[in-house]
């Protein structure tokens, strides 16, 4: 099954509230059936100096983006390897989209977005979760499926999975919204600035406890997360619960200054 064709299966699943479908009736008659094998690059961090045409141009823009269009592939084939990069990481303009409301019960008007609605109606018992979770969902996914030349969108779902978050633990779609807005406004940013935007951002504090980071009960739990899998790693154990690049006074250091953030 193309990747378009997935994607879109993938996007109205969600819409229509059922799940998503697991394969292609069967599979496609052109999957692999066993693993290509190839040769390890040994490239480095110097600069390319191979051939650059139409396959090198095609095979970077299937690593930056989401599958290669002809238009693009041919546009960046008439460019250098440096140009061409440059063109992939080249600022993007704020998304101005919104994930849309598609079911009556929830007190947004449908085709309304619900991003700075309130959470639920009072005078209903309807609980809009599930719903706004899928809107938010295959609205993601259609902004991958349009994805304008750039590595921005590779670079969103990068750092969705680097600082990871849940829609379930979090339990407020909104949050989860503007959460990965953070995501795409700094996807081809600045690293710092984008670790102290998703360090005060509303769903990793839920995700990570820091709702419950108080001055007389320090929760460390996203402290050390922030240290030991989002930036600089551990490192090898220089004594028992420190390391190389941070220690547990740091860990303590990371509470207290949430808490004063």
């Amino acid at each position: 099954m193309k990747r378009h064709r997935v994607l879109s299966a993938i996007a109205e699943s969600f819409l229509a509230g059922t799940e998503p479908p697991e394969n292609n009736e069967g599979g496609s008659p052109f999957a692999n059936k066993t693993l290509p094998s190839v040769a390890r690059t040994t490239a480095g961090l110097e600069p390319y100096s191979g051939l650059w045409g139409k396959d090198q141009a095609a095979h970077l823009l299937r690593r930056a983006m989401f599958g290669a269009a002809k238009a693009d592939i041919d546009l960046l084939a008439q460019k250098s390897a440096g140009e061409a990069v440059d063109l992939l990481l080249a600022p993007q303009p704020d998304e101005v989209s919104q994930p849309l409301n598609v079911d009556a019960r929830d007190m947004v008007p449908v085709g309304s977005t619900w991003v700075t609605a309130l959470y639920k109606d009072p005078n209903s018992t309807f609980t809009p979760t599930g719903v706004r979770i899928s809107s938010l969902k295959a609205w993601s996914i259609g902004l991958l499926l349009n994805q304008p030349l750039s590595a921005r969108e590779k670079m969103v779902l990068f750092w969705h999975n680097h600082f990871v978050t849940s829609t379930a633990t979090v339990n407020d779609p909104r949050f989860s919204y503007w959460y990965f807005s953070i995501l795409r406004k700094n996807a081809l940013g600045n690293f710092k600035s984008l670790v102290r935007s998703v360090t005060l951002d509303g769903a990793m504090l839920r995700y990570l406890n820091g709702n419950t980071n108080t001055k007389t009960s320090p929760n460390e739990n996203y402290g050390r997360e922030m240290q030991e899998l989002f930036t600089i790693g551990k490192g090898p154990e220089i004594a028992p619960g420190d390391y190389t690049n941070y220690t547990e006074a740091d860990v303590k250091a990371a509470a207290h200054a949430a808490i004063d953030a």
